[in-house]
């Protein structure tokens, strides 16, 4: 999540960057160029958080999400977690450095400080001169100027000198750089905040040297170019003698006018809104997995004028079935997947230290890509402890999988993988009960198939008459065991409750239900867990 934050940073910044490398970049509208260097950090720093979802439209259909192996992350109370994990290093480094840039900034600006404070100074009204005992270029901080006493004031390039200090410190271009250097140091990892740094101090530099020179350019040059072997102290002051002095003489004896100045200046909105809209825009989620499933739909309740007979026992009830032939998979199998999951979940510290365990029921959408998208967890209340989260890291570190086939072509298809996190101090004793599997080679089935069961969920699934009457729709997602006698128990449902009885219907159509033929593993008859999501929705 912070890796892809800061990808878009950088990759905004460096987008803006280039635009005033190719446009704006020795061009005579200084002022103009100043405040877009300001700005591009700040723009580059929020587009990326903007998250403004496109509409998209989707099918509904009946899929049924088969779950998927359990994978049970056993630990003992007593083991302990690596000390240091690799993100935890990355960010500890990355704090170390942009601290020690912070306090290299902080310490500089107390270092011009502390000079100020032990020379002799002269208040005017818009700056302090500050008289140095020795040799060097003149140079500004915040409202002080700081000048070497082997320089004459009452000359012209003295003059010279100290009004382009004078048009730093007015224009206050010292808060510039504090601003600058700060942001480059909080995002040292991106090298366009540096190269926007170092860009409009030089743009500081054509604003002073407009001012200063006035009428005089070529003298004004001159003095430039007398003074230019004297050396610089502080990176965060304004330096009458900042390099390159090449790029500061073309600007000042330039006088030509571009012929598209405004053109140039009015492209960065359409420049600006390509990147927001690249950034900011995104397609809407895809429906929650659960809100592609099972359909039950109901006409309206009976509107005035209508007789008093009609009831929710006569409404019509239609679903909308079509199950994929083949479902999403695991690159590799089941195996592959239990391997997996074995090998990259690990049991969170905290969960461990507060004796938290638990399934974490996690649900998603295989898109056609095999790419999965929608990953949420299904299971209410969350168990906590950092359980849920890791579920989620491990899911969304997986490889692409195998999408559903239906009609001979690839489909979006939800999924399910619960994950059990259990604390023991001794093995689980063999034959206390019977186990569930959440995997088996032959998944149990409804008599006659996938077909029967859409027929028998349509004739005997009611839509309940306070659920009309409130207007309450929604998926309603159950969890079962088919046990290896296939007969149907445990039923619940899982997720948020809709409400208006659609909970109780869904039971009591599945207690209703005949028994299944039980699911078969390694040749025995076994108990299965099964999800079976039912979508109520009134038909306008």
């Amino acid at each position: 999540m912070i890796l892809a934050y800061c990808s878009k940073v950088i990759l905004c910044s460096g987008l803006l960057f280039g635009y005033y490398m190719l446009a704006l970049r020795n061009k005579r509208f200084h002022e103009w160029n100043r405040y877009y260097l300001l700005l591009l950090p700040l723009v580059s720093l929020i587009i990326p958080l903007l998250k403004i979802p496109l509409p998209r439209e989707t099918s509904s259909s009946i899929v049924y999400a088969y779950t998927y192996q359990v994978v049970t992350i056993q630990e003992k109370i007593a083991s302990r977690q690596p000390a240091f994990t690799l993100p935890q290093v990355l960010t500890a480094i990355y704090s170390l450095v942009a601290f020690f840039l912070l306090a290299k900034l902080l310490f500089t600006s107390l270092r011009i400080v502390r000079l100020a404070k032990r020379n002799t100074a002269t208040a005017t009204a818009d700056y302090t001169l500050i008289t140095l005992n020795k040799p060097g270029s003149p140079f500004s901080f915040l409202s002080y100027i700081f000048w070497s006493s082997q320089l004459q004031l009452d000359d012209q390039k003295g003059r010279q000198m100290l009004q382009h200090e004078i048009v730093h410190v007015r224009q206050k271009h010292t808060l510039d750089k504090l601003y600058m250097h700060t942001i480059s140091a909080l995002g040292w990892v991106n090298p366009f905040f540096f190269l926007t740094s170092k860009e409009l101090s030089l743009v500081h530099e054509f604003i002073a040297d407009k001012h200063a020179a006035g009428k005089e350019v070529a003298d004004y040059a001159e003095t430039i170019l007398q003074s230019v072997f004297q050396s610089r102290e502080f990176t965060i002051s304004n330096d009458f003698l900042f390099p390159p002095i090449k790029r500061r003489i073309i600007m000042l004896t330039s006088f030509q006018k571009d012929r598209f100045s405004y053109l140039r200046r009015i492209m960065v909105l359409p420049v600006s809104a390509l990147i927001f809209c690249s950034f900011a825009f995104v397609a809407a989620a895809n429906p929650a997995p659960f809100d592609r499933l099972a359909s039950v739909t109901s006409a309206p309740e009976a509107t005035a004028g209508n007789t008093e007979s009609t009831d929710s026992s006569k409404k019509t009830a239609k679903n909308s079935s079509f199950s994929p032939e083949k479902r999403p998979s695991f690159p590799g199998g089941e195996a592959a997947l239990s391997q997996f999951l074995a090998k990259n979940v690990r049991y969170p510290r905290e969960a461990q230290e507060k004796g938290i365990q638990g399934t974490v029921e996690v649900a998603f959408i295989v898109e056609m890509d095999g790419s999965l998208s929608n990953i949420l967890i299904a299971n209410k209340p969350k168990l906590g402890g950092g359980l849920e989260e890791e579920a989620i890291r491990v899911i969304k570190a997986m490889p692409h999988w195998n999408p559903a086939i239906g009609h001979g072509s690839r489909m979006p298809s939800p999924a399910s993988l619960p994950i059990r996190f259990v604390l023991q101090d001794d093995p689980p004793l063999p034959g206390k009960q019977e186990q569930v599997y959440t995997f088996v080679q032959t998944p149990p089935s409804f008599p006659g198939g996938d077909e029967a069961l859409n027929k028998y969920m349509a004739q005997n699934i009611k839509y309940p008459k306070e659920a009309i009457e409130k207007k309450i729709s929604g998926t309603v997602f159950l969890q079962f065991v088919v046990d290896a006698q296939g007969k149907v128990k445990d039923i619940k449902s899982v997720g948020n409750k809709k409400g208006g009885g659609l909970e109780e219907e869904a039971i009591r159509m599945v207690k209703a239900m005949p028994a299944w033929i039980p699911g078969k593993h390694e040749g025995k008859n076994v108990a299965v867990q099964f999800n079976l999501p039912v979508r109520f929705s009134l038909k306008q």
